[in-house]
């Protein structure tokens, strides 16, 4: 698995969508997925409970919410002040605690 900060430092980050349309630019959580599935999962109901990749993803979400200190994602990677120097600060906390699992 690739790791969450990597793809954001390889492919950019993005605010108030998923990803980018143009650039391919992920949110943080399109980054997550990335990392995990190899791709934005522009469905997760594609992933079954059963599939490991819904737990690891289940997982990075988990720990992207924990690094964050806010359950609702999508809203604090949107907020104007957020910077990409948090977003990667929170990215690489999240992919330590996700190597402490395996």
């Amino acid at each position: 698995m690739e790791s969450i900060a990597d793809v954001l430092i390889t492919k950019g980050w993005h605010q108030g969508s998923i990803e980018n349309p143009v650039t391919g630019a992920p949110c943080i959580m399109g980054a997550a997925e990335i990392a995990v599935c190899g791709e934005i999962m522009h469905s997760r109901y594609e992933l079954q409970p059963t599939d490991l990749r819904y737990r690891q993803l289940r997982a990075a979400t988990i720990a992207l919410e924990n690094a964050a200190g806010d359950p609702r994602l999508a809203y604090w990677n949107d907020l104007p002040e957020r910077t990409f120097d948090e977003v990667l600060r929170v990215a690489k906390e999240a992919d330590a605690a996700l190597e402490g699992l395996s």
